[in-house]
């Protein structure tokens, strides 16, 4: 990519389009196109179309997604599925009809077998069952990386994906109910804390452990990838660190000064451990640079910010 290429990232103001941005910038790229929702709904054929047919980028990074956690998803499958269909539909084809010389889609580690094998390879993808709880988000994503496999094999759109374990970082989604681990559970002892509650529950168990990546590493590592692979076969971005709830809701005490004790309910675990071989990649060439205490300390100062700010939702689910 030259500094002066058109880019775009798709879901520049969520936790990952938005860490893209950041890294761009930093980097000295001059021309990053974003499309807020209320211009261009990424679900919307005809909007895509138009904005594609206008635009033409030249590369095209795909953070756009709706996203959210076990809870959220376990209460709309369809909605999880369809939203997400469309918009990797919509995106993609636009993207190589309107002329985009690369694309990299963004996947999930749930598109893997609830009980692959772990450290979760690559070549794990379609070999089982998924995890009944996100099935549909999962299978849109599947369908999304399949889409780009024909895409380069009928028409030699050099499409890449990337499957990245658990995230967290500034701009996430902080709904205490619908978020993922880390921003979950950071909002509810956040909560607890200003409450002074005596007690702290924690869903799942203590054993329970997920492999957890920084928004900012993962920035860096799809830009990475940009530049260097080129293939049909995704790769997996992880932190090669699988953590446990204990370990985990022990160090977010830390950094948001909770007090009081920590229990576990044994309630939605979904997979009981989870973590993805990151050899693909490190043999690339790349690896994560931020220190997990930092990662942590960074992101409990974009929640803050979030909830001193009256018109930016503090709990918002990212759908574009």
């Amino acid at each position: 990519m030259k500094l002066s290429d058109k880019i775009l990232v798709t879901g520049h103001k969520g936790l990952v389009g938005s860490a893209v941005v950041r890294y761009l910038r930093r980097l000295g790229y001059q021309n990053i196109l974003t499309w807020d929702r209320k211009d261009v709904d990424l679900r919307d054929p005809i909007a895509v179309k138009w904005a594609f047919s206008v635009f033409e980028p030249r590369y095209v990074f795909m953070a756009g997604a709706r996203v959210g956690g076990i809870k959220a998803n376990m209460e709309d499958q369809a909605g999880f599925m369809l939203d997400n269909l469309n918009i990797q539909q919509n995106v993609m084809v636009n993207a190589h009809e309107y002329g985009a010389h690369k694309l990299l889609f963004l996947g999930s580690s749930c598109i893997y077998p609830e009980h692959a094998t772990n450290p979760i390879r690559e070549s794990s993808l379609l070999t089982g069952t998924l995890q009944p709880a996100n099935e549909g988000y999962a299978l849109a994503k599947i369908c999304g990386l399949k889409l780009g496999q024909y895409l380069r094999e009928q028409h030699n759109f050099d499409v890449i994906s990337a499957m990245p374990c658990n995230l967290f970082g500034p701009n996430d989604n902080f709904n205490e109910h619908t978020a993922h681990v880390v921003p979950g559970m950071m909002a509810r002892m956040y909560r607890a804390a200003r409450e002074n509650r005596p007690t702290f529950d924690v869903w799942g168990s203590p054993d329970a452990s997920r492999e957890l990546l920084f928004s900012d590493d993962l920035a860096d590592a799809l830009v990475f990838l940009m530049k260097n692979y080129s293939s049909k076969e995704p790769v997996n971005v992880g932190s090669d660190t699988a953590v446990s709830m204990d370990f985990l809701s022990a160090h977010l005490s830390m950094v948001v000064k909770y007090q009081g004790k920590i229990e576990f309910t044994g309630e939605h675990v979904g997979t009981p451990h989870k973590k993805m071989s990151v050899e693909k990649i490190k043999r690339l060439g790349w690896c994560p640079k931020t220190n997990f205490m930092n990662a942590l300390d960074i992101t409990f100062k974009s929640f803050l910010s979030l909830q001193a700010d009256p018109n930016t939702p503090a709990h918002r689910i990212s759908r574009t």
